[in-house]
């Protein structure tokens, strides 16, 4: 099972952004609000994010998701998420990255508990390929930009975004982003068969500069929400806690051991290398599964 929270709404290429619609008196412009959300997010020492997700792949195809984000600084990131996609089909994934690497914790009703690392000399590689074919990179956008910078720029490559208005919902006060499809389908394959929204509407904080809720339409009706449902930023984080609890006796194996994640990438590297001068192509490729045993683990 490879569809996480973040992998649904907000996993989309990032290029540059396209020419700002004049937004109405009085409010900020698309540009001028996620320079907002982005400062905000520069600022902030730590974030603690809860969020759940509702959609539907088609007629009786439902999903729920929720997921915490912990970020401490430009260097610690904790995601955890759990999935229910009917019966029998339930799954989680952890994540944890520290100076050192990335530990992954994944289970799903057909692989089972997966445990794997990547160095951070491979996950800098993998994050510096992405970015060099507008994919994804080993740590999600929303890890990177908690607050929604880059979930408003990857959506207004989908859709046609404009600031429309001011709205208090529920007691608070909320910038309106709306915006019709541009008609072109995202390309992350990790979206899979879902259908196409033909419209979104997005809340951001006015006093927060958060992203709170994100709904996208198909039809006149909601096919994928995204609510933000806790958000605390600058309390106090202990290095320490970020980790992943396992059973006595569990150790994390070299990601380049685990085949349908070994594969995707060296796909990714391959394809970054194919786009590069071949003076400039590396040398070298992760090794093959196999070559060498991890015996990391952590031990909380």
């Amino acid at each position: 099972m490879r569809v996480s929270l973040l992998s649904l709404a907000l996993l989309l290429p990032l290029p540059s952004l396209p020419q700002d619609k004049p937004p109405a008196p009085g409010l900020p412009t698309l540009a001028q609000l996620i320079a907002d959300l982005h400062a905000r997010e520069k600022a902030a020492s730590t974030v603690h994010l809860e969020m759940r997700t509702k959609g539907a792949f088609g007629p009786g195809r439902e999903f729920n998701l929720t997921g915490t984000i912990r970020v401490l600084g430009a260097t610690h990131v904790h995601i955890k998420t759990q999935a229910d996609f009917g019966p029998e089909m339930k799954g989680e994934t952890e994540m944890v990255k520290t100076p050192e690497g990335i530990w992954m914790r994944e289970v799903d009703p057909i692989q089972g508990p997966v445990h794997t690392f990547t160095s951070a000399e491979l996950a800098g590689r993998l994050e510096a390929a992405s970015k060099a074919i507008g994919k994804q990179g080993a740590v999600p956008n929303q890890a990177n930009a908690p607050l929604g910078s880059a979930m408003l720029e990857s959506m207004s490559q989908t859709f046609d975004l404009k600031v429309e208005r001011r709205l208090v919902y529920e007691g608070l006060d909320y910038y309106v982003v709306k915006g019709k499809s541009r008609g072109h389908a995202p390309t992350d394959p990790m979206l899979g068969d879902m259908p196409q929204a033909e419209e979104v509407e997005i809340l951001v904080g006015v006093l927060d500069a958060s992203v709170r809720r994100m709904v996208q339409f198909r039809e006149g009706k909601p096919m994928l929400t995204i609510e933000i449902t806790k958000l605390v930023l600058d309390t106090p984080m202990d290095k320490g806690s970020f980790t992943i609890q396992v059973e006595p006796g569990v150790r994390f194996k070299d990601v380049m051991e685990h085949p349908p994640a070994a594969e995707q990438i060296r796909r990714i590297l391959d394809e970054a290398a194919a786009k590069k001068p071949a003076a400039t192509q590396p040398e070298s490729r992760p090794a093959a599964a196999g070559a060498e045993t991890s015996t990391r683990r952590q031990d909380g």
